[in-house]
């Protein structure tokens, strides 16, 4: 049994399942309770499927994603997995997204907040951050973009490309768990072993107020 964990979407999810699918589920709005979240999911599972709530790996998303949503999602599931032992395994969402609708070729648009968006190109999985006013230049009728539920993108691309294909919460938990399975079982397809988190922008530089700061107390010290 695999617990996998979504926090890169809009809505924070939550699920545990194997060779059968997914066999139970929570979701919340981002800051969620993912312990709480964890043990609802564990239960359902439990409870409705007959199963015990022994887990053998934890599958996490490693964005591109809001930053605090991302890094909060990923340092649980290492915490969980670090403290039961078990092995730890990371997906981009780009890759999620793609599995999800069945279509590599496809243009996956995430949200970043801020009216800024995460823009992969078909077949690839790196992403570049853009605003909305660029997808006018990027897309064309003939793409097919796919993106995820609740992200509120029909209403940016409408006059660009129409009607986006839409992952929900529950789909993308299938796809994670059937890429953890592949590695685990076949060791093939995207999910690795390890979770780093995937960061569009590098980190920032020091503030001008730090570096005067320190420069302000080297004087002082001499």
């Amino acid at each position: 049994m695999i617990v996998a964990i979504n926090t890169s979407f809009e809505t924070a999810s939550v699920g545990v399942g194997g060779a059968d699918g997914l066999l139970g589920i929570t979701e919340s709005q981002w800051p969620a309770p993912l312990e709480v979240l964890l043990d609802q999911a564990l239960g359902s599972a439990c409870n409705n499927n007959g199963v015990d709530d022994d887990v053998d790996a934890v599958v996490v998303a490693t964005g591109p994603g809001r930053f605090a949503a991302l890094r909060g999602g990923m340092a649980f599931a290492k915490g969980f997995s670090f403290a039961r032992g078990l092995p730890l395994l990371g997906v981009s969402s780009v890759s999620v997204v793609q599995r999800s609708v069945g279509r590599l070729d496809c243009v996956v648009v995430l949200p970043a907040g801020r009216n800024r968006w995460y823009f992969a190109e078909p077949n690839g999985d790196d992403a570049q951050l853009v605003s909305a006013d660029m997808f006018g230049a990027l897309l064309t009728k003939n793409h097919v973009v796919a993106t995820a539920d609740n992200c509120g993108l029909h209403m940016v691309l409408d006059d660009v490309v129409g009607q986006p294909l839409v992952v929900s919460g529950a789909t993308a938990l299938e796809s994670m768990i059937s890429m953890a399975l592949c590695r685990l079982v076949e060791n093939s397809g995207p999910a690795l072993f390890g979770a780093e988190p995937v960061y569009i922008q590098p980190p920032t530089t020091a503030k001008p107020w730090v570096q005067a700061s320190d420069q302000h107390k080297a004087s002082t010290d001499d």
